[in-house]
């Protein structure tokens, strides 16, 4: 397909510098509606980095085993700036913002890895993806999402690249990026797989089976010492968070099928012009025919695991630079002039407009001030404790960060023993806040407990919470204490309530 055959919808071709220009605006723009939001949960990595570079190992609390994160390139990646004298929060948003660019970049730049996609069907890619209001913010949440998003998009495109012409000196690429898609988050063990399969039902092609085998021997030699190494250090298969989320029950599946319910609203008229390319088979023509089986495997893992409670849909936002490849093919097939300028403007601004339509996109991050709230609290308790004082939070990122004292995370996502214990009814309340011991947390005997998220009420929203109040031992060692604080957020909060041991040891 050439440029003739695919008339940029609204002068592009004619103006290709200006796309980048363009699309910086509409990020920049973007996330200034939500600046200066970061998720809580980013401090976590940023607290296991710390402690990783401090000696401590790649832990949560200094002398526990726990793998409580799903990403460890992140925490490599973070460790190995804060060595290098970098501030923890300052590398997580440059970590974030760099590979949103890389992505943005690689769908700009796409017609150099598929055949026959022109230079304006990427630079449409591009300003579909530039306008997304499910991706964007991710360049500035401090977490892994954009990394992921990056490198599967350019592990799709060097695939792509590899399956039309595979050789050995490419094999060795495609086998380090391989690696470290898996290592960023399962989700890329995921696409690994399927690309090995992929790559299994091509191996009677000429000039096929030796690069594959390279490819393979590069990812298991990667991956195989990284996971026993795992295996060896934290005793788990799995990361914590996993036993900490997931269960085998209808109801997590009826969340994850919620889940995906949600997303259609930013995700819809990307989905819908995605599926005219592969009806029209411009995704085939582009040697992208296995787009279809990705994205459905990728669904039924997040309804297998339950969805997430994250704003933005963090499980499928790396998605999307691929599908607005796909949605740029479909629109490109459409002969008239005018019906594709109508068709790029009805899904730029559905992605536009999908930030306003989701509860889960602009208002949800303008309001998450969690991470902002936490910092101020997790000061406040450092200055008011001792060095050895040990706080319980259900919020385990900005406040253990700031504090710098032992945490027990309530919700189990850092913390082994309450990760495994078996809780009924999973699937009903938000996923990874619905496990707990209150005995447990208790005999740990933290000097501060702080119920809610961010200790701004003193309700027991989550089980540990909930089984405390139910232990005449808490109410005879814990007083409620109201502390007058500023927490610098719009939400009003003039009041720290937390829970502190009546006898300091």
């Amino acid at each position: 397909m050439s440029d003739a055959d695919d008339a940029a919808p609204n002068g592009l071709a004619a103006h290709r510098w200006l796309v980048p220009l363009a699309a910086t605006a509409l990020a920049v723009a973007q996330l200034a509606r939500v600046w200066p939001w970061m998720l809580d949960d980013a401090f976590i990595y940023l607290r296991y980095a710390q402690n990783w570079v401090e000696g401590h190992g790649p832990n949560y609390n200094v002398g526990e085993r726990c793998e409580g994160y799903s990403s460890f390139l992140w925490i490599a990646l973070l460790a190995a700036g804060h060595a290098l004298g970098g501030d923890l929060v300052v590398l997580a948003r440059a970590a974030s913002i760099v590979p949103a660019l890389i992505a943005f970049v690689l769908v700009q730049q796409a017609w150099r890895w598929i055949p026959g996609l022109s230079r304006n069907t990427a630079a449409m890619a591009a300003m579909l993806l530039a306008g997304h209001a499910a991706f964007v913010p991710w360049a500035i949440s401090g977490m892994e999402t954009a990394l992921l998003a990056a490198l599967v998009t350019a592990l799709i495109l060097a695939w792509c690249r590899f399956r039309a012409s595979p050789s050995r000196a490419r094999a060795w690429g495609l086998g380090l990026l391989a690696a470290a898609t898996a290592m960023t988050r399962p989700e890329g063990v995921i696409l690994v797989l399927l690309l090995a399969l992929d790559g299994t039902t091509r191996l009677r092609r000429a000039g096929w089976r030796s690069p594959f085998a390279l490819w393979a021997a590069v990812v298991g030699a990667v991956l195989l010492p990284w996971t026993a190494l795992r295996l060896a250090y934290y005793g788990w298969l799995m990361p914590n968070t996993y036993y900490a989320k997931v269960a085998f029950t209808l109801e997590v599946y009826e969340r994850g099928l919620v889940y995906l319910a949600e997303w259609l609203v930013p995700a819809a008229a990307l989905l819908l012009c995605h599926g005219l390319a592969a009806w029209r088979g411009a995704l085939s023509r582009a040697g992208l025919a296995g787009h279809g089986v990705l994205l459905l495997v990728w669904l039924g893992y997040v309804v297998l695991v339950g969805g997430d409670f994250m704003p933005a849909f963090r499980f499928l936002a790396p998605l999307v630079p691929l599908l607005c490849l796909g949605a740029a093919l479909g629109i490109a097939t459409l002969r008239a002039a005018a019906v594709r300028r109508l068709a790029f403007g009805a899904v730029f601004v559905a992605g536009l407009a999908a930030g306003e339509l989701s509860p889960r996109l602009v208002r949800y991050l303008q309001d998450d001030e969690v991470a902002q709230a936490g910092l101020v609290i997790g000061r406040f308790l450092r200055e008011h404790s001792r060095p050895g004082d040990v706080i319980a939070v259900n919020a385990a990122g900005a406040i253990p960060f700031a504090a710098q004292r032992t945490a027990i995370d309530m919700l189990g996502l850092n913390d082994e023993h309450i990760a495994h214990r078996p809780v009924p009814g999973m699937g009903r309340a938000w996923a990874g806040h619905e496990k707990g011991d209150g005995k447990y947390v208790l005999a740990r005997r933290p000097q501060w407990i702080l119920f809610g998220s961010i200790g701004e009420d003193r309700s027991p929203r989550y089980l540990s919470n909930r089984e405390l109040l139910e232990l005449e031992e808490f109410h005879r060692r814990y007083a409620l204490e109201a502390h007058p604080i500023d927490a610098g957020t719009r939400f009003p909060m003039t009041t720290l309530w937390v829970y502190r041991r009546k006898d300091p040891r």
